[in-house]
């Protein structure tokens, strides 16, 4: 993603509402490449969880988190 040479975010937490919806897929995954574990807080778990395996599959860091 371009966001990752903009700035760093190693050893950061980032929380994204919405996490798993089109913009919020990608915020998490501009978030992640930078370097920050992210927080997806969503109502959705199972849209929530195909971003996170995906995710997981790139090496990226990222949890999910209950939201309504």
């Amino acid at each position: 993603m371009v966001f990752s040479n903009k700035f760093q975010l190693t050893k950061k937490i980032a929380v994204v509402t919405g996490g798993a919806g089109l913009i919020g897929t990608t915020i998490s995954h501009a978030f992640s490449e930078a370097g920050a574990k992210v927080y997806i807080a969503e109502i959705n778990r199972e849209k929530a969880e195909e971003l996170i395996n995906a995710m997981h599959l790139k090496n990226l860091r990222a949890e999910f988190v209950k939201l309504d």
